[in-house]
């Protein structure tokens, strides 16, 4: 018992000393730093300050006339939003449109499933090539240049999942090349991913 009183006591003193020591060497160095900040005489000059600035290269160079998209630009929004709500594409639309791009913002039912949403969505794409030849090549037949016409589909979230369903799971033989996106290559692999695994050895 009088050596377990020995060794807490022994290790009290040591904490304590510890703690002390630590105690010092902060006020040390706030002593430091708050001289470091008041040498000089004041704030750095301009000069000064400019010297210490890492600047780093932009990533990449806008151009300085965009080329607009050939085909209307469709967005497609997430779970619980619309094309007006805090979940929308908030300025994108305005900010492309000023750059010359023809933009559609679609509104789907905000919380239907996958499935609903997209056969909504396919109505708004067929009306999005239908005004996109009017506004844009009013000198064109309206047949023939919603037949050629095709759509850059870009969703958020579950808006990205309709898009992908509209384009490989409800395209009819009328509307079987409408689709200009990135989703095609993705679509395409997973299908042949899928005849791989169900035919082993085939390349």
């Amino acid at each position: 018992m009088r050596r377990s009183a020995r060794r807490y006591a022994r290790y009290a003193r040591c904490t304590t000393s510890d703690a002390m020591r630590f105690d010092a060497v902060r006020v040390l160095l706030l002593a430091a730093l708050m001289g470091g900040c008041s040498s000089g005489g004041g704030e750095a000059s301009p000069d000064q300050s400019d010297n210490n600035v890492v600047s780093a290269a932009p990533l990449f160079t806008p151009p300085e006339k965009p080329h607009p998209a050939r085909f209307p630009i469709v967005f497609v929004h997430a779970f619980n939003a619309s094309s007006t709500n805090d979940w929308s594409f908030n300025g994108v639309k305005e900010a492309l449109a000023k750059d010359g791009h023809y933009v559609v913002l679609a509104d789907v039912p905000p919380f239907a499933g996958t499935p609903a949403r997209a056969a909504e969505l396919v109505k708004v794409i067929d009306a999005a090539r239908a005004d996109f030849c009017r506004d844009v090549h009013p000198d064109q037949d309206s047949g023939a240049c919603g037949a050629a016409t095709k759509v850059n589909l870009i969703g958020h979230s579950q808006g990205g999942l309709d898009a992908r369903y509209a384009a490989s799971k409800l395209r009819n033989h009328r509307q079987s090349r409408w689709v200009r996106a990135l989703t095609r290559e993705p679509l395409k692999a997973a299908r042949d991913g899928r005849r791989s695994r169900a035919a082993p050895g085939a390349t």
